[in-house]
């Protein structure tokens, strides 16, 4: 059972896309003894090293973000995006342009306030290593996004 399935009820944050990425790509790893596979099945396993290293990298960017930003600051980030959001609202025509704008400004608002989310269930995110040996934070994760 995938872990999307078991909370239906509203789409995955960002960080818990890419800590269910993580852990599916090292049990593929672990499983997989690409030396006794053909050169596609090889090929296929570094190409999984390497989104496993991208995603480490931004967990670990999320993970930073969080721990050194306070739910104060987070929230003074989140109201001067929306500040932004509807200067570009009130300011820009409708067009591409405006679309891109809007679309990236959104974006940014749900990963704030993701992170804003995530920041009441746990203040300091441990790193990914750390946090797999503690199954009860990472139930807390899920059940908060």
């Amino acid at each position: 059972m995938d872990v999307q399935d078991a909370f239906p009820s509203s789409p995955p944050s960002r960080l818990v896309h890419i800590i269910t990425q993580l852990l599916e790509l090292e049990l593929e790893l672990k499983l997989s003894r690409p030396e006794n596979q053909t050169e596609y099945f090889r090929w296929a396993v570094d190409n999984h090293r390497i989104q496993l290293a991208t995603l480490r990298r931004q967990f670990n960017n999320i993970r930073l973000r969080l721990n050194e930003h306070s739910v104060e600051d987070l929230l003074d980030e989140l109201n001067s995006q929306k500040e932004i959001l509807g200067r570009v609202n009130a300011s820009l025509s409708a067009g591409i342009i405006r679309g891109i704008a809007r679309s990236a400004l959104q974006l940014k608002v749900a990963e704030i306030e993701s992170m804003i989310a995530l920041k009441g269930v746990v203040d300091q995110l441990p790193d990914f290593d750390e946090l797999r040996t503690m199954p009860e934070v990472w139930e807390e994760i899920l059940e908060s996004h």
